[in-house]
């Protein structure tokens, strides 16, 4: 017998046990409600705990909200894509339209080139790029293993890889690698504050984090405790 029968086995005999007991009750004391008494039945399909779910996640909504004003309504409908991009550190169209500024310079010199041109980004692109850099950090897969297309389904030798426990993921689905690096490269450049390339080491990331300081101050309370976390703290290996 191998060890799968044998599982097999064991759960169903589990089970039958578990139904057996169907009907049996047993009695305990509770410091809260006191004597309590729980039957064991097939299912339960009524919602027992609705109302004390909903009244904790009022509590949540109402009194920890980090946000000012009108947009507290958004950030509190639980969309948390809304909310994501309700803390972003600009508006979304403004980065596409300053990100499609710099693919119109870069077209100009690839056309002197005679190469092929990069069309603009949209919105919805805009989005998915952010949206699949997320999504990378759940899977154990990284770089062009991510995108489970055809040319990355068979190993050097040609043959198909061996599949996992885990299922692969296909970013292809989403957004085409070859249109991810496209937009990996020229997103940068809408960060940068070339007027600081020579007196500050960080000007290729100081519009973005200026950026962020401002909408911080603008949408987010701020504790009357400044809370520092680690990402906060200089990397120093030893």
């Amino acid at each position: 017998m191998n060890e799968s029968t044998r599982h097999r086995g064991e759960n169903k005999n589990a089970w039958e046990k578990i139904k057996e007991m169907e009907g049996e009750e047993v009695n305990c004391d509770n410091v809260k409600f006191g004597k309590m008494t729980w039957k064991i039945v097939e299912s339960v399909e009524e919602d027992v705990f609705e109302e004390v779910r909903k009244y904790e996640l009022g509590l949540m909504e109402g009194k920890y909200n980090p946000v000012k004003g009108d947009k507290a309504i958004k950030f509190d409908t639980g969309n948390y894509n809304d909310a994501f991009w309700l803390l972003w550190s600009d508006e979304i169209k403004d980065d596409v339209t300053k990100l499609n500024m710099y693919v119109k310079t870069i077209n100009e010199k690839r056309k002197e080139r005679f190469q092929r041109v990069i069309k603009d980004v949209t919105r919805p692109e805009f989005i998915i790029f952010h949206a699949l850099l997320i999504g990378a950090s759940v899977y154990s897969a990284q770089g062009v293993k991510l995108w489970n297309e055809d040319e990355y389904r068979r190993g050097r030798n040609g043959k198909r890889v061996r599949r996992g426990l885990s299922k692969r993921v296909n970013f292809g689905d989403y957004m085409k690698l070859w249109r991810f690096k496209q937009i990996k490269d020229i997103i940068p450049m809408i960060m940068e504050d070339k007027e600081l390339e020579d007196i500050d080491d960080w000007w290729k990331l100081k519009t973005r984090v200026n950026s962020y300081i401002r909408s911080r101050k603008e949408i987010v309370y701020a504790s009357h405790v400044l809370v520092f976390d680690e990402s906060m703290s200089a990397f120093v290996p030893r």
